[in-house]
């Protein structure tokens, strides 16, 4: 990974407005960020997804967080990882 994507990940971390919605979790963004990474503890989660622009995108589940990449997720040491590409603006993580 390059300084700049590493300044990039950085910068979406810390400037990110997260909020717990009924669903899930909701990120408020302002600039786009891939293969941004979450980790939430573990729960009774079903195939998560993501939402944006009344668009819906299925994750896939991978073995073990090593695999993680854009659109997958796993289950790791009592938490549930999610990678996806942040978009700027609002895009929900919906655990379905």
């Amino acid at each position: 990974m390059k300084l700049s994507e590493l300044s990039r990940y950085w910068a979406a971390k810390e400037l990110t407005q997260i909020e717990e919605t009924g669903q899930g979790i909701s990120f408020r963004a302002p600039f786009a960020c891939p293969e941004f990474t979450v980790s939430l503890p573990k729960g009774a989660y079903g195939n998560p997804h993501i939402q944006r622009e009344g668009k819906s995108q299925h994750l896939k589940k991978v073995a073990s967080r090593k695999d993680l990449q854009a659109r997958s997720w796993c289950e790791d040491s009592g938490q549930a990882m999610a990678c996806f590409d942040l978009s700027k603006g609002r895009t929900s993580l919906v655990w379905q």
